[in-house]
Order: structure tokens, then sequence, then C-alpha cells
């Protein structure tokens, strides 16, 4: 290994003794963040590097009155024309669970002062605020795991992390980072086990979900679009799909990067979900498929879902009772024929769906689930 090589890994910001950070996330695509990741995976083990240690329980406080919650405003960063996921949607649940909440927009102050002072101010913060509990949503190529690590065994706030993708990111993230973290959450259940092997057992399952304050019916909508996809096209399986279908003759309306129609906000989302016959969705990754938000936000809206399979699916939705799955694109294509002349299934359908996520599936009771484990209530 060359000597370049060796020094850009030992600055990585998962690793303890790491001073510096590399080369903001936000300010790369998703491809290039992961191939990254990649290549440290491959460098660390001809390295002999291995995870940092597992942190220990620290005794800390047992309630929660107040929180900090270190967040990412914006959508990419400082393009302040969308409000990125986590704030539009996880921070809410948040304020309505803790009395008091105090926000740090890190990337804000990071890409104003640097890293170093983002770093240096959200340790000060949390010294004088001596909150319970301090949450992390993104950006963890951002903070200073040192500085975490100091946080989590001091005497009063519990740290915790929502570590989602782990189906394909705990091998070259998740495992260097959660262990700073008092506590973390994971979006997928085999990834329990993963945590174990590391020795860290501080590792709640919990799922994306819905924001059903934003996520809702509108009264009156029509549904005038008859099949439609939200979301990238860029990925192989999904371009696979959306071709194999317009093959078919099947008319889908697509919104999303890199796609005719382009991108859309979250209001118009909303909007589509409710005006769409059939919602599809696309869940694919590298080895199979993963939950996603998607499935929370369309049946929030009251629609009607067809979606692959994926082995945690059961514990959140009854297939072909509140949503539909499909095993292959032939599959997909007899599927819409069917429910689009079916109507009165499919509005059953649909309607179940959302009656179960308005039930289990907001932000609002994923959090106060995780912080009741937390807390021990």
């Amino acid at each position: 290994m060359d000597l370049k090589l060796a020094t850009s890994i030992s600055r990585l910001p998962f690793w303890g003794s790491a001073k510096k950070l590399a080369v903001p996330a936000y300010q790369k695509s998703k491809e290039a963040i992961w191939a990254a990741a990649a290549a440290r995976t491959k460098a660390e083990l001809a390295l002999g590097l291995k995870p940092m240690r597992p942190l220990p329980v620290a005794n800390k406080s047992a309630k929660l009155d107040k929180a900090l919650y270190v967040g990412l405003r914006y959508k990419l960063g400082l393009n302040k024309t969308e409000e990125e996921y986590s704030h539009l949607h996880m921070f809410p649940a948040i304020r309505k669970i803790c009395r008091h909440v105090e926000y740090f927009p890190f990337f804000e102050i990071a890409a104003k002062k640097g890293n170093a002072q983002m770093n240096k101010e959200l340790e000060d913060l949390v010294g004088s605020l001596e909150p319970d509990l301090v949450i992390f949503t993104a950006g963890y190529d951002y903070f200073d795991m040192g500085m975490v690590r100091r946080i989590s065994y001091s005497r009063h706030p519990v740290t915790y992390a929502f570590m989602p993708d782990d189906f394909f990111a705990f091998e070259c993230v998740s495992r260097y980072v959660a262990p700073n973290f008092n506590w973390v959450s994971t979006t997928d259940s085999k990834s329990l086990s993963k945590y174990a092997r590391l020795g860290y057992n501080n590792a709640i399952l919990t799922q994306w979900a819905s924001n059903t304050d934003f996520f809702r019916k509108i009264s009156g909508c029509e549904k005038d679009i008859g099949v439609s996809f939200v979301g990238s096209v860029r990925g192989p399986r999904r371009r696979e799909h959306l071709g194999y279908l317009a093959a078919k003759g099947v008319d889908v309306s697509i919104y999303g990067y890199g796609s005719p129609l382009g991108a859309v906000s979250y209001e118009k989302m909303v909007e589509i979900f409710n005006r769409s016959k059939i919602n599809l969705n696309f869940n694919f990754i590298t080895g199979g498929t993963q939950m996603n938000a998607r499935l929370f936000e369309v049946t929030a809206c009251g629609g009607f879902v067809l979606t692959p399979d994926n082995y945690d699916l059961p514990r959140y939705f009854e297939a072909g009772k509140e949503v539909v799955c499909y095993e292959s694109p032939s599959d997909l294509v007899e599927k819409i024929r069917y429910y689009l002349s079916h109507e009165a299934e499919r509005e059953k359908i649909a309607e179940a769906g959302y009656r179960r996520t308005l039930a289990e599936h907001s932000y609002e009771k994923r959090f106060e689930k995780i912080f009741a484990q937390i807390f021990g209530k």
C-alpha cells in the first residue's frame, strides 16, 4: 500500500484517532461516498486495523426532559431550497416527545467556521446545556469521533445515533461509527447480530416511518394518475423494471432525478401519492431489497402500493391486505393490470395500509419506543 493511501485512511473520521475530516459527504455523490467507503474497507484489512472498542453503558440520567438535536437543516447542505429529510420529518416528532429541544445546525456552522470549530462548539454546548439526550441523525463524517466518545463517556447526556441503510452500510460505515455512541438504532433486523458480534449490545431495531402530519390524505383528490413512481431512476434495477413496463405497454408517470418529469418536492409527492391509483416502490439494493420510507409515506396518504418483498416487511405490513408485493417484472405487470381493473379491492387494501400506518408507523411512535428503551420506561 502506498503512503498516500495509508495517510488518507488514517484521516478518515470513523477512526478513534482521527483528528481531521475527509471531504464532506454532502459535496460528493452517493456513489462516490460508497466507493470511498469500499476502498477504506479493503485498505483497513490490508493494514490490519479493527473497529474501535465499543463503549460501556455509562451511568446516565433515567429521564428524558431536555434533548440536543444535532441536525442538517437543508437538503444537500446549504442549498436552502428544500429542507432535508430528517429535519422535515423526524425533528418535528422529537419536538413533540421532548419537553425542551435545542437545535444544533452542524452543517451551517461547519461551512462557515470549519469542522474543527463546529466540533468544539458542539462539545461546549453539551457541557453548558447538560441535555439528557444528544441525538444524531445525519452527517457522521463531519464529527470528530473522539469528541463524540468524550460526550458518551461523560456523566450526564446519553448519545444516540439513527443508523439507516445498514443493509449495505454496516460494513463500511456503521461498525466504525456506532461504538462511539451510547445507543444506536438500525432499520435492518439482520444487522442486530452484526452489532452483537462487535460486542455492541445497545443497538435498537427500528424502521423508517412517516411524518403523518405531512404525508396525509387530501380530501376530494381525484385519482387521475394510473400508475406512478417517485424516486431516482439511476439504479440499474429500477431502469430495468421501468423499461420492462414500457415495453409491455404499461404507462407509468415517473418523477425523480434522471426522469423526464424531473425531481419533485415533498409537498408535490403528497399530491402524487393521493392522485395515483397505483404507487410503485422500487427498494432495490445490491444483493436484495431493503425497507424504505416510501412505503410509509404512500400509505400515510392513503395510497395503494406495489412493492418488492423484503424479509422485514411482515413486521410492518400484511402483504396482500395492506400492501401488495410482486416477485418479478412480469408479475408486476400482471398485478398492475389486475388492480387497475379491480378498484374496490385496490381501495380496500389502500385503506387498510393507511389505518396501519396511522396506528403504528409515525415517527412519533418510532422515537417514543426508542427513547423508552434507552431510558428504561
